[in-house]
């Protein structure tokens, strides 16, 4: 896989946000990212590398998706 960027983070963010109509964002600190909501009132993810959060993200982005189907299929 290719290296992770704060761009690419942000996108992810950006359409998750557009399309699930969430109100995620990213905290840098420390050297470390993390998930946040609502600027930061509450984390959702432990502090972690981009790598490691980009792929929580890809995996929060599958929950919603399989939830959608789900959701269509009743």
């Amino acid at each position: 896989m290719e290296r992770v960027t704060k761009n690419m983070i942000e996108s992810k963010v950006e359409y998750l946000n557009d399309d699930y109509n969430l109100n995620l964002n990213i905290g840098y600190a420390y050297g470390g990212v993390k998930i946040e909501v609502n600027d930061g009132s509450m984390d959702i993810s432990c502090r972690g590398s981009k790598s490691e959060i980009y792929f929580q993200l890809r995996a929060i982005e599958e929950v919603l998706r399989i939830k959608e189907i789900k959701k269509g299929n009743n």
